[in-house]
């Protein structure tokens, strides 16, 4: 897979298969979990001795008409 064997193009796969979530061990996936912690994109959401989950960061949408701005 294009992630796993981070391709140049792993964000673009991601992005088209509109990837929110990803599951990683933190043994086997060490490297990727030491990426995606690192990535501004990525987030953290649940950890343990065992694995990691890293949740898509929402980007921040133009302000609302009913906000007011």
């Amino acid at each position: 897979m294009n992630v796993s064997q981070l391709n140049q193009d792993w964000p673009v796969v991601l992005d088209q298969y509109n990837v929110q979530f990803l599951a990683l061990d933190r043994q086997q996936d060490r490297w990727l979990v030491q990426l995606f912690q690192s990535h501004p994109d990525w987030q953290v959401d649940f950890q343990d001795e065992e694995a990691v989950r890293f949740v898509r960061r929402t980007r921040s949408a133009a302000p609302s008409a009913r906000s007011g701005l």
